[in-house]
């Protein structure tokens, strides 16, 4: 157990690390204006870490409620960072944007509603309430970031638009953090606490792991597509049209 608590602090440790290195590389090479939000991210992320170590200092209380506090703006953040990404790749096309900004502004929603039924309907005092709908609203967050991610996956292959790497490498990253997240989460809540630390170490490894994959793909220049695998754009337009139609009905 002492092993698993020294890499688990050492991994801990070495995710602002990582993130420092992303900020730079979006810096030397540019990047913050393809994806701004993005960029927020990595540098709440730092802010949250620096947050974290006071309060932890501080008492439990305050490392409490900084600790939820965070979890809830990274939540929202998580879901603009993904419509950042649906707005890169379908840039040129108003109908699928739009699409992704109806989705968006509907998870947000739903979690907000999830979060208030379950803080109304769960039994105990009011800081178990709480606690039942912060871990409720966590785990449903997970869960759509997950569908969104998956959904722009779809979409792009119905659609047959190329992946731009950049869009590529964020998006596999926050799934992955998302999907590991909800997993174990979900293993937490059935299994005995002897699990806590190794259900953190692994979150830890794939956070580390998914810093290690953006750094790589901020790294790379863009490839140039081929003109021969991509879906001609007067047939794309054709799509984009139909779905405003649609959507104005």
């Amino acid at each position: 157990m002492q092993l698993i608590e020294t890499i688990q602090l050492v991994l801990w440790y070495l995710a602002p690390v990582g993130q420092v290195t992303v900020v730079f590389v979006m810096i030397r090479h540019r990047l913050i204006r393809e994806v701004p939000w993005f960029f927020a991210y990595t540098i709440f992320h730092l802010i949250q870490f620096v947050v974290t170590v006071i309060a932890y200092q501080l008492s439990y209380r305050a490392y409490f409620y900084s600790y939820w506090t965070i979890e809830a703006i990274d939540a929202l953040l998580v879901l603009i960072v993904i419509q950042e990404i649906y707005n890169h790749v379908f840039r040129p096309f108003d109908a699928l944007r739009g699409l992704s900004t109806m989705l968006f502004r509907w998870a947000v929603i739903v979690l907000l509603a999830i979060s208030l039924l379950v803080a109304a309907s769960a039994s105990g005092t009011e800081s178990d309430r709480l606690i039942a709908s912060l871990l409720i609203m966590d785990r449903s967050a997970c869960f759509v970031q997950c569908a969104l991610i998956f959904l722009l996956f779809m979409m792009k292959q119905a659609v047959g638009l190329p992946w731009r790497r950049l869009s590529h490498g964020i998006a596999m990253g926050l799934g992955l953090i998302a999907a590991s997240t909800s997993i174990t989460m979900t293993v937490r809540a059935y299994s005995h606490q002897e699990l806590n630390g190794l259900i953190s170490l692994v979150l830890a490894c794939t956070y580390d792991l998914a810093i290690v994959g953006w750094i790589a793909i901020l790294l790379q220049p863009e490839p140039i597509p081929d003109r021969a695998s991509l879906v001609p754009s007067s047939t794309l337009q054709k799509w984009d049209t139909a779905l405003l139609e649609l959507m104005n009905k």
